[in-house]
């Protein structure tokens, strides 16, 4: 109906809504399609909060403060979280994960963040990246994480360590079997050849 496309321009019009509003609702659409498992749609919403985000921050000739530069870091930072988890349901892991990581980049405190990362490398059976993503994690770093892991993280992240040590092992052993059996089949063939 013409009042409803009305309001809904009204909502993203920039001339009456501030950068931070206009993310504010692309991220609310998001989270809507989210719900009720639009994750395309959900995807396309952050996406354009995100594009906002960056016309805002490249825009170096507007003198923002401090706050209102933080407000923005997190919000985008909540942005890029969100598609990580509209990507993760796509089954778009490295899109998510590169999207975690740049919202942990944003927010070293946000936890979904980290564990997202963690879920993308599990599932993209990336055992050694996980293991030493997730050591590195652990690890306190004053310049690239201001607090530690909460205690529930810190638990999760030592069982994707565990895990993919089991895997690992399992993968490299998987590899020398075959290695050995094709040393065999080729020492066996290169008898029967001479």
């Amino acid at each position: 109906s013409p009042l409803t496309d009305a309001l809904s321009q009204l909502k993203y019009d920039p001339e009456f809504n501030s950068p931070i509003e206009l993310m504010d609702s692309y991220r609310e659409d998001g989270n809507q399609n989210f719900k009720i498992k639009k994750y395309q749609w959900a995807n396309a919403s952050y996406t354009e909060g995100i594009k906002i985000a960056r016309r805002e921050m490249l825009q170096s000739d507007k003198e923002i403060g401090l706050e209102a530069r933080i407000k923005v870091m997190k919000m985008v930072s909540l942005l890029y979280n969100n598609r990580a988890s509209s990507q993760y349901y796509l089954e778009n892991y490295r899109s998510s994960t590169k999207d975690a990581k740049l919202s942990f980049g944003l927010d070293p405190e946000n936890q979904k963040a980290i564990l997202r990362v963690a879920r993308c490398l599990e599932v993209l059976k990336k055992h050694q990246e996980l293991i030493d993503y997730c050591v590195d994690m652990l690890q306190p770093d004053v310049d690239k994480r201001p607090a530690k892991p909460s205690p529930e993280t810190e638990e999760e992240l030592k069982k994707f360590i565990a895990k993919s040590g089991k895997e690992l092992k399992n993968v490299q052993r998987d590899e020398r079997k075959a290695r050995i059996e094709f040393m065999k089949t080729a020492s066996y063939y290169s008898c029967i050849c001479f």
